[in-house]
């Protein structure tokens, strides 16, 4: 059972990371100093009441120094609550740096994890970059701020019951009344918690999934289906949290109003328990208001926690499984260039996890470095997942597939493959910018006689019909442009990296035939200047090839 502990706490302090933990700790020390200038002024308000004559004088003077005019003594009362709020400041400022720095580094991770394993839905990985780890860094800064407001209260309790042991059973009395309450509270808030995080997450989907096919839920007059389906999730949403608002402000004034209630009491009953020093029952009642407002923050960063809870929970999953297990770790990029690749593949086959069988079954073929292989195959042949493996993305179930170069000798590309290849897929990657952009993204400085002479190569002659020419702004969706018209610039740009390789993964799919027999006749003029990897449904009569690899008729060399 410890070693159980132990590794649940080894892994929770990876999961939060080694700068949230230290900011984490500071704040547990901050409250500690807190706790420590709560007793120091408590200390203080004895002697200021004392020195202005508005309580009896004790027996005893606090700290056994004696008492100075009320102006000193006042002073150095306000002195030590200016220390007070400056605490309070700090471990406020302390626990934002513990949550920034846990949310910063989650979305390092998700970032590195979401874009080399590919195939993640996409309103899935907003849900989790912005609200699941919103809401989990809140809740790890909560936890330590939790547990140095704990600390807090079993030090001021311990004060509480060496002044007076009656008097703090009546405060744990109060508290034991409160508890059932509070227990009710806290679990209608851990419902609504849940359903605030999955009402959201579920808004953010729809809504993604709505953008991301507008033109095909206009065309199929789904408009208003979708906002009406949208507009139900986030209005559950919104009415979950509105519960949980009330519930959880609630939970907090609960103690301070019972705080209020011990403070009535006490001070009308305490005179008894205080008769050798009236005095000091200043500093009880003080330490009292104390105590009950620790609870009341120990209440409302609690009901955070349920807020939160499933958020950490879904994230915590997520680290767990991708994170944890295989640290995954972007490559060492080499930038020198290599020559022309090809690849040796034998006996080589894949089979899912799910134990789906593809096409890829003792497959065997030899793609010399600057030829043309076409990949041909129905749709779920396993074209894609073959692709993959060439790109090393994924590691065949059984065979050997190795990198040579022109000699045939192997070699190894591990981190440098990224600088070897260019790549054009069915929907070209355009950002919000100029056509220059486009253009630039992932190639080195380019002149602007280099991205003329490129898109003349690939028949992109509309740019200069535009009045801006390169400098013409595009959207993300490349609105204004025709399918094919952003195919060409796609096809430009992979030819700017100047490639050893040129993966063209259905790149022809939504073209029409002229514009699909430009790019055929583009690529053939390219044969033999680079290795060609071209990815289809079937084959085309106009494409020289030199390598045919059918996943349903597998042919090999021709």
């Amino acid at each position: 059972m410890v070693d159980g502990i132990k590794h649940k706490l080894s892994q929770f302090h990876r999961f939060v990371g080694k700068r949230p933990t230290i900011y984490g700790g500071m704040g547990i020390i901050a409250g500690f100093i807190l706790f420590c200038f709560d007793l120091a002024l408590a200390t203080m308000l004895q002697r200021f009441f004392m020195a202005t004559g508005l309580v009896t004088l004790g027996t005893d003077t606090p700290l056994g120094i004696n008492l100075q005019t009320p102006i000193i003594e006042g002073g150095i009362l306000i002195m030590m609550a200016t220390f007070r709020a400056a605490m309070i400041w700090a471990n406020g400022y302390i626990g934002g740096l513990c949550q920034v720095s846990v949310e910063v580094e989650k979305r390092n991770s998700l970032t590195q994890w979401a874009i080399q394993d590919g195939g993640q839905e996409t309103g899935q990985m907003m849900t989790y970059f912005n609200d699941i780890i919103i809401g989990a860094a809140a809740s790890i800064g909560c936890i330590f701020y939790m547990v140095s407001r704990l600390i807090m209260a079993i030090g001021i309790f311990i004060v509480l019951a060496m002044y007076s042991s009656p008097l703090a059973l009546f405060v744990v009395t109060l508290i034991l009344v409160l508890a059932p309450v509070q227990i009710l509270i806290d679990k209608i808030i851990g419902k609504n918690s849940k359903r605030i995080q999955s009402s959201l997450a579920q808004a953010v989907s729809l809504f993604s999934r709505a953008i991301k096919n507008n033109i095909f839920v206009s065309l199929h007059n789904l408009a208003q289906h979708e906002t009406q389906t949208i507009q139900s999730s986030v209005g559950d949403y919104g009415q979950s949290s509105i519960r949980y608002y009330s519930l959880s402000s609630l939970r907090a004034v609960i103690p301070q109003l019972l705080g209020l209630t011990a403070v009535v009491f006490i001070a009308i009953q305490g005179r008894g328990y205080f008769a050798d020093n009236p005095a000091l029952l200043v500093a009880f009642l003080y330490m009292v208001l104390r105590f009950f407002q620790v609870l009341s923050d120990i209440a409302r960063v609690s009901a955070n926690l349920r807020l939160n809870y499933p958020r950490i929970s879904i994230l915590f999953k997520w680290w767990v499984q991708y994170i944890d297990t295989s640290v995954p770790q972007l490559p060492l990029i080499h930038q020198d260039r290599v020559g022309l690749i090809g690849w040796k593949a034998h006996n080589i086959s894949f089979v899912w996890p799910n134990g789906h069988q593809t096409a890829i079954d003792n497959l065997s073929f030899n793609i010399r470095p600057a030829s043309t292989t076409l990949i041909i195959g129905s749709s779920g042949s396993g074209k894609t997942t073959l692709f993959q493996i060439l790109l090393g993305l994924l590691k065949s179930t059984d065979g050997d597939i190795v990198y040579v170069d022109v000699k045939g000798d192997e070699i190894q590309l591990q981190g440098r493959l990224p600088y070897c290849i260019s790549y054009v897929g069915p929907d070209p990657f355009l950002i919000a910018g100029s056509i220059r952009d486009q253009l630039l993204i992932g190639n080195h400085p380019l002149t602007d006689g280099e991205l003329t002479a490129a898109l003349r190569l690939v028949q992109a002659d509309f740019v200069f019909n535009f009045a801006e020419g390169l400098n013409h702004l595009l959207t993300e969706q490349g609105i204004g442009l025709s399918a094919g018209q952003k195919q060409r610039l796609a096809l430009a740009r992979a030819i700017l990296r100047q490639p050893s390789v040129l993966l063209l993964d259905e790149a022809t799919a939504n073209l029409d035939e002229m514009t699909e027999g430009l790019i055929i006749k583009l690529v053939n003029s390219l044969r033999g200047k680079m290795t060609i990897l071209i990815v289809s449904h079937r084959p085309h009569s106009d494409l020289i090839v030199d390598t045919l690899i059918d996943l349903k008729h597998f042919e090999g060399k021709i």
